[in-house]
């Protein structure tokens, strides 16, 4: 465990239930929550404790700056939000603990694995979780789903209707750059997950994604599916996740099949969290050791439907 007490999330963007959720837990610990971005327009910046503006973390002095940030507040331990967050500290994981910085999230090679949708299809295979075959380019039916092995939030997946679909699509990309799967007209499930840093899973709870844009729920239930929350249980002996993970499944006749693993809060997990789960404060109280609240079994409000919608910030902005 880091002696400076305090947590930095970064990317927080619009995430601001989120940030609030984190926030009000700190502050019942005794402890601050700091968030960061690279705009002032980034409206979750504002739901913190304090926040700072760094640069993008493509930029050079990027490590440098956190550094600093993180010696000057008496910050221990970090929340990556966002899926080029998680992959950087991955990489980045022993100059950290070496600044006595904790990374609040999933073991670096489940995160690698996880990005990358040739070796997550990969891993589920040898470990026997049930996930959707893998076609060959050239043994395709129509219609079928071809995937960018790096893309997240619905960005980078074509629905191909038939060979000429295909071979447009060939012409851009090489095939290697593409996992191609058969489509599947199943429900569409999130499973919001919390692990301990043992990696067994503490409590799931399953949603259905009832209207979906851009890759994000926009509207979801909670629904009462022991299939999907068992299959939440299952990934503990498969991965070394940690913190709160967000599952995508499809659910058909009884049976889950896995789409992807996000290691990391989703885009529409307050549903899952205000429904029970409350995975912000079990992630707070992991670093203050209070134990029982992370290994609490909550009671889940099944039926809670979540109608997402957007919301105006008024800020002082400086006058010229």
């Amino acid at each position: 465990m880091t002696t400076n007490p305090h947590v930095l999330v970064t990317s927080v963007a619009a995430k601001v239930q989120l940030i609030e959720s984190l926030t009000q837990a700190c502050r019942d610990y005794g402890v601050r929550l700091f968030a960061t971005d690279i705009s002032p327009n980034s409206p979750a910046l504002y739901f913190a404790d304090d926040y700072q503006l760094l640069p993008k973390i493509s930029d050079d002095n990027y490590l440098d700056a956190l550094f600093q940030f993180c010696r000057d507040q008496q910050i221990g331990h970090i929340i990556p939000t966002r899926d080029q967050d998680l992959l950087f500290f991955a990489e980045h994981s022993n100059q950290l603990a070496q600044q006595g910085i904790g990374l609040l999230m999933s073991d670096s090679d489940t995160i690698r694995t996880c990005s990358n949708k040739h070796q997550f299809h990969a891993a589920c295979v040898a470990k026997g979780l049930p996930i959707l075959p893998q076609l060959a380019p050239d043994e395709l039916h129509y219609p079928c789903v071809a995937k960018q092995a790096y893309s997240s939030a619905g960005t980078g997946v074509h629905l191909l209707s038939d060979q000429a679909a295909l071979s447009q699509l060939l012409a851009e990309y090489p095939a290697e750059a593409f996992l191609f799967e058969p489509y599947v007209p199943y429900d569409e499930y999130s499973i919001d997950a919390f692990y301990a840093n043992n990696g067994i899973c503490i409590q799931a709870v399953a949603r259905q994604r009832l209207i979906v844009v851009g890759g994000e729920s926009k509207v979801s239930r909670v629904v009462d599916n022991p299939e999907l929350v068992a299959l939440a249980h299952r990934l503990s002996s498969a991965f070394d996740f940690s913190g709160h993970v967000t599952i995508q499944a499809f659910y058909v006749d009884g049976r889950s099949y896995l789409i992807e693993v996000n290691p990391r809060f989703g885009g529409a997990s307050n549903l899952s969290i205000v429904a029970g789960l409350d995975s912000p404060r079990k992630l707070i109280a992991s670093v203050c050791g209070d134990d029982a609240t992370v290994e609490r079994v909550n009671p889940i409000q099944y039926g809670l439907k979540m109608l997402r919608y957007s919301k105006d910030l008024m800020i002082q902005d400086d006058v010229e």
